[in-house]
């Protein structure tokens, strides 16, 4: 991941992958946060991607505005790709991590974020998802 501040966790699982931080190089969505999973049992709509739609494959939060469904290309949260990031911090049920106006509650079987300053966000669990 490519930013100036934030961080990176996994669920206690290892299915569930999320970062929290700040991009450079699109200030109007930050501060950010995403979750993408190894695997999940639902389907994920269809959504904008480039030039073009395909089925999401993430939840995100940009900026202040509520969470949303995403289509990414590649591994963007740290612990999809163990060669460039091999270890990051794991989330408990039970824990809450907080960084640039974010935070995420790890639940029994599912992530929680939100902006903390507009309380939208996204719950992510490989069971289902919850956008507010």
């Amino acid at each position: 991941m490519y930013y100036d501040e934030g961080v990176d966790f996994d669920s206690a699982d290892g299915n569930i992958h999320c970062s929290i931080f700040i991009d450079p190089l699109t200030p109007e969505w930050n501060p950010r946060a995403g979750c993408g999973m190894d695997s999940w049992d639902f389907e994920f709509p269809v959504v904008p991607y480039l030039d073009t739609e395909r089925a999401g494959n993430a939840t995100v939060i940009h900026g202040a505005e509520p969470g949303l469904v995403f289509a990414h290309s590649d591994a963007p949260y740290a612990g999809q790709d163990p060669i460039s990031n091999p270890t990051v911090g794991t989330l408990h049920p039970g824990e809450t991590i907080t960084s640039v106006g974010i935070s995420c509650e790890a639940l029994t079987d599912a992530i929680r974020c939100t902006n903390t300053t507009s309380e939208h966000g996204f719950l992510i669990s490989r069971d289902s998802y919850e956008l507010f």
